[in-house]
């Protein structure tokens, strides 16, 4: 069962666990794991959940029967990327987890191959810098490599990173804890330790600057001038635990919006952004919808749409609260374009509603707008207000 019963010589009797069998601090593993990102290529790249970015000349991403292809092409400083919208959210005190799986090509000098959990500034994987295969931690946009021969735990000699394998990898954060890597031994079936980084007790600056990461897949040339390719079909992120629990979120509203439409045009009364940086730094926090309240005064009913990354016309963007959220919000805008729409609302003539949101997973990641409009047949003066949880 993976468990060992021992005393300690005195009075005490522990229950020890191996490590397959516990989380990133060192307790029974259960089944309360929370996916926070994550991805699968069975039917496309869906561009919802995955942003792609190449140089824009060689480097390219495909769909190869059920996973991502990344492709620098035959060409120098070439790259292409992919990288969840979504980022895996850190709670102090609550282990984060990381899987994927990956066929690494063969290596070259002046080329690099990277998967894990890491944006441009910070994270930890596993890949290739050059012609060496290891693993990473990245912190301020420099990575510390640890290349297999110097695992400390197994060389695993027997990888074969040309081939498909289960790669693993466990951080317990709160600035100074461990970093465990592991991969799953073909043989045995066991995802086993490989490398530990022990920060703990050795460091004054913490391992990276910020834990609330993407997952991320890049191949690029620099100085080499063959076609690199990396493959990935599947990867998920969480926390070992509640990621959506308040311990570090507070509640805010926006102001109620007020407008005078005219009939028979849709219109935007509101529009939120949650930019893609805030603070100077890379944005990874995002915000849930808990209510929105309308109002309309007029002649018909009134129907209040949502939609998700519409394009916006006009207007400016005004902080909420910098020092609370990174939030943004438009009430100003002349018009609106495209978009997915993820709700509608209707209300009578004379009326006003608050919705309970709490169940909808309305979410709004970096780099993501909702924008609210209304629609009546005949003019009416119309109003909206949101409130959401600002997860930190």
């Amino acid at each position: 069962m993976g468990t060992s019963v021992r005393t300690d010589g005195v009075q005490r009797v522990g229950v020890f666990v191996d490590g397959k069998h516990a989380d990133a601090f060192d307790s029974i593993r259960v089944a309360q794991f929370t996916p926070m990102c994550g991805w699968t290529f069975a039917y496309n790249i869906n561009p919802a959940l995955i942003v792609t970015d190449t140089d824009g000349v060689n480097g390219a991403v495909t769909h190869v029967e059920n996973k991502a292809n990344l492709s620098t092409g035959a060409a120098t400083n070439s790259y292409a990327q992919i990288q969840t919208r979504k980022a895996s959210r850190y709670i102090p005190g609550i282990g984060g987890l990381v899987r994927f799986t990956a066929v690494f090509d063969e290596p070259a000098e002046g080329s690099t191959q990277h998967v894990g959990i890491f944006d441009d500034q910070n994270g930890w994987g596993f890949g290739y810098n050059g012609l060496r295969f290891g693993v990473f931690r990245r912190t301020l946009g420099v990575d510390n490599w640890v290349y297999q021969e110097n695992w400390d735990i197994s060389t695993y000699d027997k990888l074969e990173p040309q081939k498909g394998n289960v790669y693993q990898i466990e951080y317990r954060w709160l600035g100074f804890g461990a970093q465990i890597f592991a991969i799953e031994d073909w043989e045995t079936g066991e995802v086993a330790a490989v490398h530990r980084v022990d920060y703990s007790n050795r460091f004054t600056a913490t391992s990276i600057d910020n834990p609330n990461l993407p997952l991320t897949a890049r191949v690029e040339n620099t100085t080499n001038d063959t076609d690199m390719v990396l493959q990935t079909p599947s990867a998920i992120a969480g926390l070992d635990g509640d990621a959506f629990n308040d311990a570090v979120s507070t509640t805010v509203a926006t102001d109620v919006q007020t407008v005078a439409i005219t009939g028979g045009s849709e219109q935007a009364i509101l529009s939120l952004r949650n930019p893609a940086t805030y603070k100077s730094k890379n944005n990874r926090l995002f915000v849930q919808a808990l209510r929105m309240s309308f109002a309309a005064d007029g002649s018909k009913d009134v129907a209040f749409r949502v939609y998700a990354n519409s394009t916006i016309t006009g207007g400016t963007y005004s902080d909420l609260n910098t020092e609370v959220t990174p939030v943004q919000r438009n009430t100003t805008m002349t018009g609106f374009s495209g978009g997915v729409q993820i709700g509608t609302f209707i209300i009578g003539k004379v009326e006003s509603d608050v919705i309970d949101l709490t169940g909808s997973q309305f979410k709004g990641f970096p780099g993501e707008e909702i924008t609210v409009t209304a629609l009546s047949d005949n003019g009416s003066d119309v109003s909206v207000g949101v409130t959401f949880r600002q997860y930190l």
